[in-house]
């Protein structure tokens, strides 16, 4: 059966409008609801996955981790279910996304922080949740017409090596042992190896980066080559990319993209503290765009005990300012995590593998 049959039909109260979205996984369609007469984006399962009990499971799964999460920077789920042989998810429609923006040309420093921050403030509600979102990446990212930022698609996460919310985290795979988008995933990621929430640190990075510079970190389009460059290349610093950029952004950005998540910022909210100290450059209030009633409240984020087997201090945390001072546990301190190299590298260098990937190697 293709997708296109569904469109002009009603499925469950919702009238099916056109098709906005194909995954791996599902078919995203701009659909209105008929009882309470608003828009909403419905998720159904690909026809030709749709006897699929891991896809079946996985969607609703989604439903799950989204109503977990319930922060502004994350889409809002309305609803799961099965109707007429369909299994579907009802979310909030978002107008745009990232990738429409990067479309439109480079942003003023201060947008690229407000859009970074709300992608971090949206992990942080994921991780805070005991959740990995694992495919950050511009298509995933929202922009509501207030201009707020909102991940979308969860349909690849997995829970937190360290969580307690899922039974049996460590194996919860959906039999996937590498999942995620080439461009934007972390090394350990394609190495399917175990991942932790620095991996949504490195993909932010990713994202960010072709944000600002309009050209992703490693832009190889043999597969193979791709691969090998995120392994082994190092990116082109993006002030060389970007004349605009401040040395800050550099530093940001160079250091979520570092290959051993032991260099990367300890915690998602670690790296927004990072970034929003770019903020003053720009004119107008720094910070993301959040509702009024949240602006001046801390987030309030629990403790945890890492598991020693990832390097982990026990109870160590961050202090992580916005607006005011947030406790955030990491799996240790930034100065244990990350101790940059004194050694000097020439730039030319950096863009020349960037640009050629793995040619050479």
């Amino acid at each position: 059966m293709d997708a296109e049959i569904l469109v002009g039909r009603t499925l469950a109260g919702y009238l099916m409008r056109g098709i906005i979205g194909r995954g791996s996984m599902g078919v995203v369609y701009a659909a209105r609801d008929l009882v309470l007469s608003h828009d909403v984006a419905v998720k159904v399962i690909r026809p030709d996955t749709a006897f699929s009990a891991d896809a079946i499971d996985r969607l609703h799964q989604e439903a799950r981790w989204l109503l977990r999460c319930d922060d502004p920077h994350v889409v809002r789920v309305y609803g799961s279910g099965r109707a007429e042989g369909h299994d579907y998810i009802a979310m909030e429609l978002m107008p745009a996304t990232l990738q429409a923006r990067i479309a439109k040309g480079r942003p003023e420093i201060r947008e690229l922080v407000e859009i970074g921050a709300g992608i971090l403030l949206g992990l942080a509600a994921a991780h805070r949740a005991g959740i990995i979102h694992q495919d950050v990446k511009p298509a995933n990212v929202g922009i509501a017409r207030d201009g707020m930022v909102k991940l979308l698609d969860f349909g690849v996460a997995s829970p937190l090596p360290w969580s307690t919310s899922f039974q049996d985290a460590a194996t919860f795979t959906w039999g996937l042992p590498c999942v995620g988008s080439l461009h934007y995933m972390a090394p350990e990621q394609l190495r399917g190896e175990a991942v932790d929430d620095r991996a949504d640190v490195y993909s932010t990075g990713a994202v960010l980066y072709e944000l600002a510079t309009g050209r992703r970190p490693f832009t190889d389009s043999r597969p193979a080559c791709l691969i090998n460059a995120v392994l082994n290349g190092h990116p082109c610093p993006p002030s060389l990319l970007n004349p605009n950029l401040p040395a800050a952004i550099d530093r940001v950005l160079i250091r979520a993209l570092a290959k051993k998540p032991a260099r990367r910022f300890s915690s998602v909210l670690a790296m927004m503290d990072a970034l929003l100290q770019v903020g003053p450059l720009a004119p107008g209030p720094a910070g993301p765009k959040m509702p009024a009633a949240r602006r001046r409240d801390p987030i309030a984020i629990p403790r945890r005990v890492m598991p020693t087997q990832y390097g982990a201090t026990p109870n160590v945390g961050v202090a992580v300012s916005f607006g005011a001072s947030r406790g955030w546990p990491t799996h240790a301190t930034s100065q244990e995590r990350y101790r940059p190299s004194t050694r000097r590298l020439d730039p030319r260098v950096h863009c020349r593998a960037a640009d050629a990937g793995a040619e050479g190697r």
